[in-house]
């Protein structure tokens, strides 16, 4: 009964330090953007997000939703790696001490890591609290070992694993969690509210990561007596959407002249330092250097996104498990419980796998493209909307498909958008205008994504009002994203 509950008690504990840590850290970084964002505000510039939205960073909602990205990503993958340490340790090592020493090392080495850009004390809290609660969770928890159950444990639970990794590794590429979605979320309720979920909340952890060239808006101040330098850097600097705030206390830049120089600082520390000529030669590569060197989060995101990738679908497969094995433990006798979960695992990551794999899959030879854009069937329509995208053919070629109602359906709205946004005929600016206010979060992004890139400044006006509008951060981002495509500036309004 022991090895029935065991790793899915370490794993809730060590997820549930996870979010009570993360929701913290959430919560204080909310604050402290709310207070950039007022700045910005009485400065007179435009602020993403807008003040429908700024009002809920000082609310617990937010940093507690939000904190689940964290949880189920960096959480998971600590808690993991520290529960197969004790396992390994115990039962593959025998508890011998070299292998401690190892994992100390281990240990050691990726918190240096994760503080190698200056200490970055709240991440490195809860590094270690979140790996001294899994740890000895796993040890104090352990089941008795047994020679059977080794060999039993290794073909009943670890070979099957593996055997999905290796499924799901063959289709990883830098698009996997996009095709998920397109494939699962849009297309049945819960997928869709999963997917409101994580746009609705998920920027809120992740403009705790992002480096300074990966956020919409920066604050600097520039220090210096000379007015026509000092105009001069700030036009530079605003370019890349760096906002001189003069009195701001703690702003993302701190710029200092000194003897035809300047010293670019991140709080108290020197980042760069270049003399005035050579950053107005190439403003870029400095402020890339600012960004790149002044990130104390880069190791921490390589364990998010390596965790997301590894130890999120794991936890789902021992939660999984984990019901699985209890329900039919209730109704069959509990010697066969474990292994009908396995083959019911296993069945279900098969099937959501391939799955992805036929949905990556568009018949290159699909005929009649003109017949199935009118079909009544909703997967035809898609797939020949799919096929024109892939193979860049202009959507207007098809005026009966255009002519029909707007569809009910998300996946055919979002890749007819996809369609619209790669013509090059301005006569589908119509179309795209319409999609930028589309009920579908997805949908209008890539509609304000496409205008951008198309670079008609006729939406100036009507995206600048999306921005001041909307009541969603995400599409309030796409629409500055969009602005900024369209060579818009900041100016302050006072």
């Amino acid at each position: 009964m022991k090895n029935f509950f065991y790793p899915v008690k370490v794993l809730v504990a060590g997820l549930s330090v996870s979010h009570f840590l993360f929701t913290i850290l959430v919560f204080l970084s909310n604050k402290g953007l709310y207070q950039k964002l007022v700045s910005i505000n009485n400065a007179g510039y435009i602020t993403v997000p807008n003040s429908r939205v700024m009002s809920s960073l000082c609310d617990f909602g937010p940093a507690f939703f939000g904190a689940f990205f964290f949880t189920v990503t960096a959480g998971a993958g600590i808690t993991l790696t520290c529960l197969l340490s004790v396992w390994l340790w115990d039962r593959l090592f025998l508890r011998k001490k070299y292998f401690l020493y190892f994992c100390s090392i281990c240990w050691a080495g990726l918190f240096i890591m994760l503080n190698i850009n200056r200490l970055n004390f709240s991440i490195s809290l809860c590094f270690t609290l979140i790996s001294a609660v899994s740890v000895l969770s796993a040890f104090k928890w352990l089941p008795k070992k047994t020679e059977k159950r080794l060999i039993h444990h290794a073909i009943m639970h670890f070979i099957p694993v593996l055997l999905l990794f290796i499924l799901w590794g063959c289709l990883i590429n830098k698009t996997v969690f996009v095709d998920f979605r397109n494939s699962f979320l849009f297309s049945s309720k819960i997928g869709a509210k999963l997917n409101s979920f994580y746009y609705r909340y998920t920027l809120y952890p992740a403009n705790i990561i992002k480096s300074h060239n990966q956020r919409i808006l920066k604050t600097c101040s520039i220090k210096t007596d000379n007015h026509i330098q000092l105009k001069k850097i700030e036009r530079r600097l605003l370019k890349y959407d760096f906002l001189n705030i003069p009195d701001l206390e703690n702003p993302d830049m701190a710029v200092y002249e000194k003897d035809g120089g300047l010293i670019f600082k991140c709080g108290n520390k020197t980042i760069v330092s270049v003399s005035g000529k050579e950053f107005f030669r190439n403003p870029w590569k400095y402020i890339n250097q600012f960004s790149k060197k002044s990130d104390r989060y880069t190791y921490f995101k390589y364990i998010v996104m390596i965790s997301l990738v590894i130890a999120f679908p794991t936890a789902i497969y021992i939660m999984l498990h984990f019901c699985f094995n209890f329900a039919a433990g209730c109704l069959l006798k509990m010697n066969a419980s474990p292994v009908i979960a396995t083959c019911l695992c296993c069945i279900i990551g098969a099937v959501i796998l391939i799955s992805l794999y036929l949905f990556r899959t568009i018949p290159a030879d699909l005929e009649n493209v003109d017949t199935l854009l009118l079909s009544a069937n909703l997967s035809d329509r898609v797939s020949a909307l799919r096929l024109i995208y892939q193979e860049k053919k202009d959507i207007l070629n098809y005026p009966d498909y255009l002519a029909r109602d707007e569809s009910d359906h998300v996946p055919e709205r979002f890749w007819l958008v996809k369609n619209l946004g790669q013509s090059r005929n301005r006569a589908v600016d119509k179309y795209l205008l319409a999609f930028i206010n589309d009920s579908h979060i997805n949908v209008a992004c890539n509609a304000l994504y496409a205008v951008g890139k198309r670079g008609n400044r006729k939406f100036f006006y009507i995206i600048k009002k999306r921005i001041m509008t909307s009541e969603h951060w995400y599409e309030q981002r796409y629409a500055y994203m969009a602005l900024r495509d369209l060579g818009w500036k900041q100016k302050r309004s006072h």
